[in-house]
């Protein structure tokens, strides 16, 4: 999100030509795998793309820097590294170094909200309240759930309160799949 609390278009770029390298290389289980943790990490660290937007521009001009950020810290967590080693792994690359984490400013004479302020305090509490995949872990958006039959209904799962979790639509439709095959769930 941009410091007005909108969508960063940049950011949506980039995502959807990260989006479109996994399709094209086969890895959007893995990307499945290690959602949670990644989108945790991007959440907390979400200043870490304004600067990159800064440093080289928005749009067409800064969409593919950002691509490659949220690649490089993707193919991290896909690769089993921690929060604290994806830190300083960014703190490492000749890329990456100059990020730096920061939390809004707060005043101790201003009397009204900064935007910065505001939209930090409503990320926050919007995401401790989001709804979670059943499936991945990660946050839903609530244009982007769908309300899944726990055991299946060509297994006889019924339409009941008990046998619905909301799901990714990716999630339900195929990384399920992935999870029964590798044993990671049974029903």
């Amino acid at each position: 999100y941009a410091s007005d609390g909108k969508h960063q278009p940049t950011a949506v770029m980039a995502v959807a030509a990260m989006v479109k390298q996994l399709v094209d290389e086969g890895k959007l289980i893995e990307f499945c795998d290690a959602r949670a943790e990644y989108e945790r990490f991007l959440r907390e660290h979400k200043m870490f793309i304004n600067q990159l937007t800064t440093f080289h521009g928005s749009m067409a001009k800064g969409y593919r820097q950002v691509r490659d950020y949220l690649r490089f810290v993707l193919d991290l967590f896909i690769g089993g590294q921690s929060p604290d080693d994806v830190a300083a792994a960014l703190a490492a690359h000749d890329k990456y170094q100059r990020l730096v984490k920061s939390r809004p400013q707060t005043s101790r004479s201003a009397k009204d909200f900064s935007k910065e302020l505001k939209q930090w305090a409503f990320l926050t509490e919007a995401m401790n309240k989001s709804f979670q995949c059943y499936l991945c872990k990660a946050a839903m958006d609530n244009k982007s759930m769908h309300l899944d039959h726990v055991k299946d209904k060509s297994m006889g799962g019924l339409a009941t309160g008990e046998n619905a979790r909301w799901a990714h639509p990716y999630c339900d439709s195929t990384y399920k799949q992935h999870l029964r095959e590798t044993g990671q769930i049974s029903v």
